[in-house]
């Protein structure tokens, strides 16, 4: 036997193939939105997590490194042939500025320091800024000019550090080789792990050849700030670890 198929049956088959389309784009829609919001989570909280727990805890933490004293050099008869001397450097935190800030502080710190600007701008990392050595051995002059126009150098401080001092002057200068400050380039080689963006280092002769023997290990001081007047601040300091003294065979009343 054998019966019609009612016609308004047949109009709901119609019309129902494109609801089911309709309903299908919009769940495929929504666990594509769903998936993007959970992947930029994930990125933000595990793979960037760390990068802004650093960034929260410079904006409350002051931090400045304590450069270690560099390991003295002596002939065969304990003559020193290189020692430290006290000095000043230039220390720049830009983490709390803005890059328009940056670049004013840089430029007014250029000319107080009559240093080209592009050199001071070109050890700034700027994908990962962080605290550098700008500029060591300030003369007497330029220590006056910036702490004159310190309010102009926002980030900028002052530090006291040890400059490199040779007794021979260059008498044995080919020799002792001299210092520079590290660059971006040797940073990022596992030799120069650990030390302060803009620090010196050994760039020739025994500076560089004893390096990591002279070198010794940078402490550092935290001070944490606080908005609040009663609330004591906690601070920590770790001293430096002064580098190993090297004595030399060579007789410098001989060279």
């Amino acid at each position: 036997m054998h019966y019609d198929r009612d016609p308004l049956l047949e109009g709901l088959d119609t019309h129902r193939n494109p609801l089911q389309f309709r309903i299908l784009l919009l769940v495929f829609v929504a666990v594509f939105i769903l998936f993007a919001l959970l992947s930029r989570l994930f990125f933000l909280q595990v793979v960037e997590g760390a990068l802004y727990k650093e960034k929260a805890r410079s904006n409350r933490v002051h931090a400045q490194p304590i450069l270690a004293p560099r390991g003295t050099m002596y002939d065969r008869h304990s003559k020193v042939l290189a020692s430290n001397a006290e000095a000043h450097s230039i220390f720049f935190d830009p983490r709390r500025l803005s890059n328009p800030q940056i670049y004013k502080a840089l430029q007014a710190l250029a000319g107080y320091l009559n240093t080209p600007y592009k050199e001071l701008r070109e050890r700034l990392d700027f994908e990962r800024l962080q605290p550098v050595y700008l500029h060591h051995e300030l003369s007497p002059q330029e220590l006056a000019q910036v702490l004159e126009h310190r309010d102009k150098l926002p980030g900028v401080e002052v530090v006291s550090t040890l400059e490199r001092q040779y007794p021979e002057g260059q008498y044995l200068g080919h020799f002792m080789g001299h210092m520079g400050q590290v660059s971006r380039e040797e940073l990022n080689t596992e030799a120069y792990t650990g030390y302060y963006p803009g620090s010196m280092v050994g760039k020739s002769g025994l500076e560089r050849q004893y390096e990591m023997f002279l070198k010794g290990s940078d402490g550092k001081q935290e001070q944490e700030i606080t908005l609040d007047k009663e609330d004591e601040p906690h601070s920590l300091q770790i001293p430096p670890v002064a580098g190993h003294r090297l004595q030399l065979t060579l007789d410098k009343d001989l060279q």
